[in-house]
């Protein structure tokens, strides 16, 4: 009786945890660099504290100054200033 009730626990979680995995999936916000829902860029925007000058980062690593289009570089100056 107690391996039966401790798998229908265990059912119970991981159905719980499927929902909340869709759920995250499918309300996540997207921005331009997104191809859909699903397709997921993973850019993300640094800046750096001391210049202010702005990067893009990769998930697989990779970093790059994000540009204007005149072809210089975003900087937006240290805080203090």
């Amino acid at each position: 009786m107690k391996q039966k009730e401790i798998f229908k626990t265990a059912a119970w979680a991981a159905w719980v945890a499927l929902a909340i995995l869709v759920l995250w999936v499918v309300f996540k916000p997207t921005d331009s660099t997104d191809r859909g829902r699903f397709g997921r860029s993973g850019v993300v925007l640094v800046v750096d504290d001391l210049t202010g000058c702005h990067y893009l980062r990769a998930p697989w690593g990779g970093i790059a100054p994000r540009m204007n289009a005149d072809g210089t570089q975003i900087c937006t100056g240290h805080e203090d200033e």
